[in-house]
């Protein structure tokens, strides 16, 4: 997760965000996640809920 204290965002496709110059930037990181090889439908779902918890942990931490 990023946040910025100012930032410019571009009027691209991908409304991509510049920090200005001399702005605070917070960067939060969490665990490495490892994802296992699968090879069932089930279990990739499962890998894919881990992997959205873990992120959604990341986002409530803001």
């Amino acid at each position: 997760n990023l946040e910025y204290s100012g930032y410019w965002r571009l009027k691209s496709w991908d409304r991509f965000i510049l920090p200005r110059p001399f702005s605070s930037v917070r960067v939060i990181f969490g665990a490495p996640h490892r994802v296992a090889p699968t090879s069932t439908d089930e279990e990739f779902e499962r890998e894919r809920l881990r992997l959205q918890d873990a992120m959604m942990q990341l986002v409530e931490m803001r």
